[in-house]
């Protein structure tokens, strides 16, 4: 039996988490630490993401959004509130969702 690629496996597995924290993740405000631009563009177009700091169980943690279009970060800055979910087992684990 052919084994899929490791890019579709690993997207497959990213999706699977996303449904995951989309599901049964608990909802929290992080605040916008930096939006960093991707080392790779897609379709000659450049890539950020959104990087944020967030508290759950007296843990100070850190997440990035997946990488988005120029224009769909251009409204966030240090500083601004964002809306995430968070793996309350493992709450390392978070989603970036939109602003707060």
């Amino acid at each position: 039996e052919k084994q899929p690629p490791a890019l579709d496996r690993a997207g497959l597995i990213a999706a699977a988490r996303e449904r995951r924290l989309l599901q049964s993740g608990i909802q929290l405000t992080a605040t916008v630490t930096d939006v960093r631009r991707s080392r790779i563009d897609i379709n000659r177009q450049t890539r950020w993401y959104v990087c944020y700091r967030y508290h759950h169980a007296g843990r100070a943690l850190t997440g990035e959004s997946h990488s988005m279009p120029g224009e769909a970060v251009a409204e966030f800055k240090p500083g601004d509130r964002v809306t995430i979910k968070v793996d309350p087992r493992q709450p390392e684990e978070s989603l970036f969702l939109d602003k707060a």
